[in-house]
């Protein structure tokens, strides 16, 4: 039986991960966030034969970021 499990690889993921997580929290911010802005990504297909549902995507999310900055934006005291 021709096994892929390699037992000696497993301290290294977990150590990999624990470096991962503690590297995020170490900073105590949270990446993306600051005082004035929230950084938010996104992957939508501006070109090819899907084009037309990602620029249609991006024009909605747009637009409901604008109406949620047209009303004040985010504040830290706001749950909605």
């Amino acid at each position: 039986m021709n096994s892929t499990w390699k037992p000696a690889r497993v301290p290294q993921f977990v150590i990999s991960i624990l470096f991962f997580c503690w590297s995020f929290l170490s900073t105590g911010q949270t990446p993306g966030i600051t005082a004035k802005e929230v950084v938010i990504g996104s992957c939508a297909a501006l070109e090819g034969p899907s084009s037309f549902l990602g620029r249609e995507t991006v024009a909605g999310a747009e637009a409901y970021f604008d109406s949620i900055n047209d009303e004040g934006g985010v504040t830290a005291g706001n749950s909605t």
